[in-house]
């Protein structure tokens, strides 16, 4: 599927679903897409290594938990997203949420996702939270399925140059993938 359809069909699926910011989220994460040359791209960050942070130099989407001042969780994507990444998303095309993820190494935390569109690559200056960034094409995560071991377990992972996604950021990922194949 050709970018501007395969963001089309996105949106239109995302939207017919309205689906609700979850009342229950204390946490909102940013999925970022652009394009170039003729492919999507995600936005993923790989977090520093911070003892005692369970997602210490994890792959994952920019984002983190709501502040009391945060209105609600789309406040709380923009705020985070600006803070760990510089970018400003009132210059990007809001494509809507998806259902809200609970953690499986903290039950409690319930984890909004929310999906942007940005015609160019904003500029980005990483904060202290974050050690890289990346611009991952939709089409080699889609081919790059495998498994990875965390501690005793073996679970599902996108395996990509060296990289490792897995976890609540696999599975938001894999919610994308299912808009894709019509299976919401």
């Amino acid at each position: 599927m050709a970018v501007t359809p395969m963001l089309n069909h996105i949106t239109m699926i995302i939207r017919n679903r309205h689906t609700k910011q979850d009342d229950s989220a204390h946490a909102a994460v940013t999925m970022l897409f652009i394009e170039t040359g003729g492919t999507l791209k995600v936005l993923l960050v790989m977090r520093a290594i911070r003892t005692g942070y369970p997602w210490s130099g994890n792959m994952a989407f920019p984002g983190g938990r709501r502040d009391h001042g945060d209105p609600d969780l789309m406040a709380t994507a923009y705020r985070e997203t600006q803070e760990e990444t510089g970018i400003d998303l009132t210059h990007c095309k809001t494509i809507g949420p998806l259902d809200g993820l609970h953690s499986t190494v903290i039950p409690d935390l319930c984890i909004q996702p929310f999906m942007f569109f940005c015609k160019d690559p904003p500029e980005m200056v990483l904060n202290e939270e974050l050690i890289a960034h990346y611009w991952i094409p939709l089409e080699e995560l889609d081919v790059s399925r495998g498994k990875t071991r965390v501690g005793p377990r073996e679970v599902p992972a996108y395996l990509l140059k060296g990289k490792v996604i897995w976890g609540l950021t696999y599975r938001m990922l894999e919610k994308v993938f299912d808009i894709l194949n019509g299976e919401t």
